[in-house]
């Protein structure tokens, strides 16, 4: 989950929208829409997830004021969450022809 969702804490997004951003990425779009509905994670797994995200020490969320001047619990990276996100989003050459 952090793979997915790190990229986007550099952007500082509320709990909202990263929820929204795990919603999106965990749960394929089309499964749902054939049964009419919006995918949905449920607000415990949710806290459990951010719970986990900040004990490990990737994510730091805190209660701050929004640009537009509203509170709101906001997400960013810690050093080690932006060391691990660099680590895990490089993509790598997967080999290299030494041979002239």
């Amino acid at each position: 989950m952090f793979e997915y969702v790190s990229p986007f804490l550099m952007e500082v997004p509320t709990n909202r929208v990263v929820k929204k951003i795990l919603e999106k990425t965990l749960f394929k779009k089309s499964d749902f829409s054939a049964m009419g509905s919006e995918p949905i994670l449920d607000d415990q797994e949710f806290r459990t997830v951010s719970l986990q995200l900040k004990t490990l020490g990737l994510v730091r969320i805190d209660y701050s004021r929004t640009t537009t001047g509203v509170m709101d619990l906001l997400w960013s990276l810690t050093p080690t969450g932006e060391k691990l996100m660099i680590e895990i989003r490089t993509v790598r050459a997967t080999g290299t022809n030494t041979e002239k």
